[in-house]
Formats: structure tokens, C-alpha cells, sequence
């Protein structure tokens, strides 16, 4: 029984630039985005919200410390608390529904600069 999904990936253009937390010395990072959500509906509210999401991915951004980051595990494990940042605040913002149908928050290019 194999069941047929749809996925749309959403670029949350432009690329983010923004400093780390607080180190030791200046660091920024500079990464790219896609949303991937499983229906239309979530699609339309992702565009809708892109300015939301891109300020949640802003501040959260400032406030990680490059060591937090050094590896592909914490990276991975940011980008989770990064979706379930987003999916909560747009939860607030709209229908369940909608927020639920976002699936996957990608990076698609992903830097730290010292």
C-alpha cells in the first residue's frame, strides 16, 4: 500500500548572514534554507510567514555559540530545535494543521566564518 505524498520545498531566500553568541572572537554565519511541507496549504502559510521564520532563524543564530556547532551532530541537532522553534511559533500564528504540515527544515549550505 503505497501512498503517494506531496513535498514542497520552499527557499527562504535571501541567504542568512548573522554573528554567533558570544565568543571569544567574531564569528558569523552565513547558511541557506529550505522548508519542506507536505501539502499546499502548508506551502501558502510557510510564504505567508517567511518573514517570521526568517527572524526566528535570525535570532537563534545569535544566540548559538560556534562550539555548539562543530560537528555535524550538533549541527543536525540545532537544525531539529531550529523546526520545532518554528513549528511552535506558527502554531500560534495560524491553524495547527498547517504548522503540522511543515516537515523538515534543510540547510543547504551552512558556514561559520572566525
Amino acid at each position: 500500500n503505497n501512498t503517494v505524498r506531496d513535498a514542497f520545498y520552499i527557499d527562504m531566500e535571501p541567504t542568512l548572514l548573522s554573528h554567533c553568541g558570544k565568543s571569544r572572537n567574531i564569528a558569523y554565519i552565513k547558511s541557506d534554507f529550505t522548508v519542506r511541507v507536505n501539502n499546499s496549504e502548508a506551502q501558502a502559510f510557510v510564504n505567508y510567514h517567511k518573514p517570521l521564520i526568517r527572524d526566528l532563524l535570525l535570532t537563534n543564530f545569535s544566540l548559538m555559540l560556534v562550539e555548539a556547532l562543530n560537528s555535524m551532530d550538533k549541527k543536525q541537532r540545532f537544525q531539529q530545535e531550529l523546526l520545532t522553534i518554528i513549528k511552535k511559533a506558527l502554531m500560534n500564528e495560524g491553524e495547527q494543521e498547517q504548522a503540522e504540515g511543515i516537515q523538515d527544515l534543510l540547510f543547504t549550505s551552512f558556514a561559520i566564518y572566525e
